[in-house]
């Protein structure tokens, strides 16, 4: 089982991560922002071993907004179709997958200190036990 502590660590991080992406959404100016963020959520879930997994959710748009895809305009002339393709369409707005990636490395560091404190209590604890 994880450490009641350790858990509220994760909790901790999952809603700040989500703040994190809304600021970001609001910051990127993107089209129907009103509505990727009011889809936008997490759920923390505990498995069997102590395994703590977060989940986020959003609406699919977000994630072609996040990597530029969509619709390009439509090639009618030989003229237009070369312009079209040589065009790079969409700009990626990079809401979600610069900032998870520099939170999961902010969790990382965050849990490694946690584990060492916690380790280190206990490795105390027996220690005075043993005396």
């Amino acid at each position: 089982m994880i450490n009641q502590e350790l858990y509220n660590v994760f909790q901790e991080w999952a809603n700040r991560t989500v703040e994190v992406l809304r600021q970001q959404i609001k910051s990127k100016n993107i089209k129907e922002t009103d509505a990727l963020l009011r889809s936008l959520s997490t759920k923390l879930s505990q498995q069997t071993g102590g395994v703590v997994s977060a989940q986020f959710w959003f609406n699919t748009y977000g994630r072609f907004v996040d990597m530029g895809a969509g619709r390009r305009r439509k090639a009618e002339t030989q003229a237009t179709n070369r312009a079209v393709w040589k065009s790079r369409g969409r700009k990626p707005k990079k809401w979600y997958s610069r900032p998870i990636h520099a939170r999961i490395h902010r969790l990382r560091e965050i849990v490694t200190l946690d584990v060492a404190e916690i380790a280190l209590k206990q490795v105390l604890e027996e220690l005075d036990k043993a005396k």
